[in-house]
């Protein structure tokens, strides 16, 4: 079993049925850097709690407003910072360039998720202490891995990389985890239905 590294900041906060945790390997990284992450959402009801996400359970899903979390970044000032902080192994590579056999594996995996799409394979259950935990991934481009056909890199486990981050320039910065999944007007809200958000995780780029 792979060891886990430690996390050095670690924010959370429960409504209703959903529990959220914010977790980061260093709150302090070198301008240029990528940072390290983990969210776990975890059902705290006696029930089943139903959560929606992606395939492989990276922040594409947890991260998505229409999924109910969202990250933000806010400078000192708590002034809203221009930072996307989605999972950089997204980008698709151009079809010309991938070999007959890698391109055959990406358009069965596309063929797969559209079949099941009648299943709704984004939608989890999770029994009473059940958890849907962001995946451990490291960047890697597109092109990197369907193009030339390369292993992933290893991540720092359990932790996954966003390079977006990179972005930003030196200064002091908050991390803000909300969870947004309000009833719809007029309907009896579910345990899962509710709206909160977690104390903010400071991190700091460096020079």
């Amino acid at each position: 079993m792979e060891s886990e590294a430690p996390a050095a900041a670690e924010v959370s906060a429960s409504s209703g049925a959903v529990r959220l945790t914010l977790r980061a390997h260093k709150t302090a990284v070198k301008q240029g850097a990528s940072m390290w992450l983990q969210i776990a959402l975890v059902n705290v009801s006696s029930g089943p709690l139903m959560v929606r996400h992606d395939d492989y359970l990276t922040f594409v899903g947890l991260l998505n407003q229409r999924y109910g979390a969202s990250l933000g970044v806010q400078d000192e000032a708590g002034r809203d910072v221009s930072a996307r902080l989605h999972n950089v192994r997204e980008d698709h590579p151009p079809l010309d360039c991938m070999k007959p056999e890698v391109r055959k594996r990406w358009e069965d995996r596309i063929r797969g998720t559209a079949s099941s799409a009648g299943a709704d394979p984004g939608v989890v259950w999770l029994k009473p202490g059940g958890s849907a935990v962001s995946a451990p991934l490291a960047h890697q481009s597109g092109y990197e891995r369907y193009c030339e056909d390369k292993e992933p890199p290893k991540p720092i486990h359990p932790f996954a990389e966003f390079a977006q981050a990179s972005s930003l320039p030196p200064g002091r910065y908050k991390l803000l985890l909300s969870y947004d999944m309000p009833p719809k007007a007029g309907e009896k809200a579910f345990p899962g239905e509710v709206s909160f958000k977690l104390p903010p995780l400071s991190f700091e780029v460096l020079p």
